[in-house]
């Protein structure tokens, strides 16, 4: 049921940079999403488009931050889990494509505008929305 791009092996460091798109020219800001053993805080965060969120596993558990609508993460324009074996999609997609273990990173670039609802796939009862204006 759960893929991810490592053949089930957890990314390692030096791993985590293939997994963080590439920054844009014009960056305005970066914000943090914090993961606990009690999910995502803040809860609701909101960033202009352009900005990057990085996601931080503070965890006991992996984290697989991933766009709602659990299971297929479709919604977020270029997102779907299918896609989380190809390369050439991955740095698109609002989706980690694998598990983050405790005290790693994910960050993701939002240059689409709206109201972005996500989740652990791991635990889906743990989400969390994204606004971009």
């Amino acid at each position: 049921m759960f893929q991810s791009n490592n053949n089930g092996q957890m990314p390692s460091l030096s791993e985590e940079e293939n997994m963080t798109p590439p920054l844009g020219e014009q960056v305005q800001s970066s914000s943090v999403v914090t993961y606990t053993d009690s999910g995502y805080s803040p809860k609701e965060l909101t960033v202009k488009k352009g900005d990057i969120v990085t996601f931080t596993n503070m965890s006991s558990m992996p984290m697989w931050t991933a766009f709602a609508m659990h299971p297929t993460h479709t919604v977020y324009p270029g997102t779907d889990i299918k896609n989380c074996e190809n390369p050439g999609m991955m740095d698109m997609m609002f989706d980690s494509c694998a598990q983050i273990p405790t005290g790693q990173i994910w960050k993701f670039q939002f240059n689409e505008t709206g109201e972005w609802g996500y989740h652990n796939h791991m635990q889906a009862s743990h989400w969390g929305k994204v606004i971009v204006q």
